[in-house]
């Protein structure tokens, strides 16, 4: 997800109009920019809301069911195939960047789908556990629409907490379980998480940034009776579940296709597209 956040802005900064030379070409690279970057919003409704772009939806919430992860994989398809289908060498300079980074991008997405990420979710360091505090913070309230917004996006999230431990149940039953320090650190976070006084859950943090009293009324039944009730069932799931099948190796290189995930992951991180072999040979002669 990060590496769409920083091709989103790249596109947004090398973006322009269309040039007459590039008038020609069918599809238009910068409509397809727009459209890169309507689709991560559109999936992704929480990333506009916590970037603060402009008529972001502050009442979505992305669809990590296998569902939504199919449209987004067929939506991402499309634009691949679009992106393939321009003639390069009538492009400006500055739009042959924007090409360069949609293409490089789209590709890398689509290698790392090897991964099956949404299997494995759930760790430590950008669980739903902890992102959902920087959501918090950046969630638009002071106003009954904005209220009304987060009250719509609050009442979802209990749902999207099950469907993703749902994906993870998959994953430990299919060989992507996650290493056991890991969840041994998750189960912690999240029974601090259901220890916490109401005022420093993460997940009441748009009622303390707001004033009306109804509204934290509100967002107290939303976080008590549907989202912490969630939480428990995701701990007792790693704990009596996860935990005993959870793998004692570190390395990705256990998971099924391990050895290409990981080079699909270099690969997307580095813009490299030598093995991790020669990139590490290069580490060690420095």
């Amino acid at each position: 997800m990060m590496k769409k956040i920083i091709v989103l802005f790249a596109v947004m900064i090398f973006g322009c109009s269309p040039t007459e030379k590039e008038e020609a070409t069918t599809p238009n690279v910068n409509q397809l920019a727009d459209i890169y970057i309507t689709n991560l919003f559109k999936f992704y409704p929480e990333w506009g809301t916590f970037y603060g772009i402009e008529d972001a939806d502050h009442s979505g919430l992305s669809n990590n069911s296998p569902s939504g992860l199919k449209a987004e994989q067929a939506a991402e398809d499309s634009l691949f195939t679009a992106v393939n289908s321009i003639e390069v060498e009538l492009l400006s300079k500055d739009d042959l960047i924007t090409y360069s980074l949609l293409e490089e991008a789209l590709e890398s997405s689509i290698n790392n789908r090897v991964c099956k990420k949404h299997l494995w979710t759930i760790n430590q360091m950008d669980g739903f556990h902890t992102w959902y505090q920087y959501i918090g913070n950046t969630q638009p309230i002071g106003n009954e629409e904005n209220r009304a917004k987060t009250i719509a996006r609050w009442k979802k999230i209990a749902n999207h907490i099950r469907t993703d431990m749902a994906n993870n149940k998959v994953g430990l039953e299919t060989g992507y379980a996650l290493p056991k320090v890991v969840i041994q650190e998750v189960i912690r976070q999240l029974e601090q998480l259901a220890t916490t006084q109401l005022e420093s859950n993460l997940f009441y943090i748009p009622a303390i940034r707001d004033s009306s009293e109804q509204f934290k009324v509100d967002m107290k039944l939303i976080v008590e009776n549907e989202i912490m009730p969630a939480v428990a069932e995701y701990k007792n799931f790693l704990a009596n579940e996860y935990l005993d099948k959870a793998r004692i190796e570190l390395s990705i290189g256990n998971i099924p296709d391990g050895v290409a995930c990981y080079e699909a992951s270099l690969s997307g991180y580095t813009t490299l597209s030598e093995k991790p072999k020669v990139i590490f040979e290069w580490e060690r002669k420095q």
